[in-house]
């Protein structure tokens, strides 16, 4: 989350997600980039994002395990629409909560 994302960190990101991938333990791999405290830094660093958004996407490409993003709209919603569209171009599945990610998984075949 924000540790990540505030940090700008797209190869911490990429050491974790690696290591839940790794986990046969886990299913699926749910990443909450903390939006509400993300969106104004990332309009500071967008080459910051665009790394984020590119980590993800090779991960999700990759991974045998289903990889789901949550982007909490807060009171951005606007801004979270386009970047929601953002990752679905690039083929990252993102969700509002970690609710909704839990209720895709459970009604969905996993990978």
């Amino acid at each position: 989350g924000s540790t990540v994302a505030m940090g700008f960190r797209s190869d911490n990101l990429r050491r974790l997600l690696d290591v839940l991938d790794a986990d046969a333990g886990i299913d699926a791999v749910l990443v909450d980039v903390g939006t509400a405290l993300s969106i104004d830094r990332w309009h500071e660093f967008p080459q910051a994002l665009d790394a984020m958004i590119d980590t993800l996407a090779e991960f999700a490409a990759a991974s045998a395990k289903p990889c789901l993003v949550v982007l909490a709209p807060a009171h951005r919603e606007a801004e979270v629409a386009a970047l929601r569209d953002r990752l679905a171009a690039r083929g990252v599945v993102a969700v509002a909560s970690a609710a909704r990610a839990a209720r895709a998984l459970a009604n969905t075949e996993v990978k």
